[in-house]
């Protein structure tokens, strides 16, 4: 479900402030200064009684969507059967109006991964829901994480698309959102990057995907799955310490003052910021960049780096449309030209010529 543009013409026009005046509102801040909170005791997480999660989960699911539970149509639940996507699943099958169906992929990965799919199927039989287990076509090698993840959400995609559903729902929640914030933060990422994980994402196939639970810790989802007596299982690759989202995991453990709620808030706040970029970057779009068949140019004209960016983006895709450079790449491209200096990025010449950059095919190397 794409989100509309941000009505930028209907904000509130920014008061100039000098720089020691610089005023940070705290929702955008995840954690307050440790100085600031030493004399306080420290916040206890309310799970809240199962009622209240249920209100709740159906309220954002609502927002989320854009229209009533009603008007949402069919929606893909994915539960791999841990406690997270099965409260997910129970959230998910209490909202009146709704319609759901229920998918888990076995990546066979793991021996008992049959059975625990097997008993997601069972749950799914006992409360009437329809499921199906989605097997991938070739075994999954390399990076298992990141393929794992890629083929799950090709062939709930695929499996969402051939039952006419509108949306995919997943058990994302904000012990989550905090734990790739900081694998991001970390990585050095943009405003793009910290956005995180978004709670609504149309991705590379034509259903949306929707995470309702980021307003909800896990802490919560567990405490629902016990008291709703919901069964699940727990993978014992969430505490293989040779992935990096483990070893976070762990860190963060003994981290009471880190909040994932006010986490995931600022996640929100990123993307909303970065939304403002796109429809920024797309707007400079139209009278500083300029495509032909096998050409792009960019008229910097002190334009902030930022949408520079945005803009060298555009003229890569454009010369190569299944190219996704890191933001590191851009950063390159991008100082590269500001000092005058022509560069390569994949097989695309950077050049300068004037005051304008251009950008076009590098020309074949000799050969020795």
């Amino acid at each position: 479900m794409k989100r509309p543009a941000p009505h930028l013409m209907n904000w509130p026009m920014p008061i100039p402030m000098r720089h020691q005046d610089v005023w940070q509102p705290d929702y955008l801040l995840a954690v307050k200064p440790l100085a600031a909170r030493k004399n306080l005791p420290l916040q206890k997480r309310q799970s809240g009684n199962s009622a209240e999660i249920e209100a709740q989960f159906a309220t954002e699911l609502e927002r989320l969507a854009g229209v009533s539970i009603a008007k949402i149509g069919i929606c893909v639940v994915a539960v791999s059967g841990g406690p997270d996507s099965m409260a997910l699943l129970a959230l998910a099958n209490k909202v009146p109006d709704l319609t759901i169906i229920a998918a888990t992929v076995d990546h066979q990965l793991r021996s008992e991964s049959h059975a625990e799919a097997a008993m997601v199927a069972q749950f799914c039989a006992q409360h009437d829901i329809d499921h199906a287990i989605l097997l991938p076509e070739e075994p999954i090698t390399g990076n298992v994480q990141s393929r794992a993840r890629d083929c799950r959400y090709a062939l709930l995609q695929q499996w969402a698309h051939a039952k006419g559903a509108q949306c995919i729902l997943t058990a994302h929640h904000a012990d989550d959102q905090l734990e790739t914030l900081i694998m991001r933060l970390n990585r050095g990422s943009g405003v793009a990057g910290m956005a995180a994980i978004r709670a609504v994402h149309k991705g590379d196939g034509d259903v949306a995907i929707m995470r309702p639970c980021l307003p909800f810790t896990k802490e919560q989802l567990v405490n629902y799955a016990h008291a709703q007596k919901i069964p699940f299982i727990t993978d014992p690759s969430n505490e293989n310490r040779t992935f990096d989202r483990v070893q976070i995991r762990q860190a963060l453990a003994s981290c009471d003052w880190l909040d994932p709620i006010a986490a995931n808030r600022t996640a929100q706040a990123l993307d909303n910021a970065n939304m403002a970029l796109v429809w920024a970057g797309e707007h400079f779009a139209k009278s500083h960049l300029k495509c032909a068949n096998n050409h792009a140019a960019i008229n910097p004209d002190d334009l902030p780096e930022e949408i520079l960016l945005r803009l060298v983006f555009l003229a890569l895709q454009h010369l190569r449309p299944d190219y996704q450079p890191r933001g590191s790449a851009l950063n390159r491209v991008v100082q590269s030209l500001k000092s005058r200096k022509k560069t390569v990025q994949g097989d695309i010449l950077c050049s300068i010529k004037g005051d304008i950059w251009h950008f076009a095919p590098a020309p074949p190397r000799k050969s020795s």
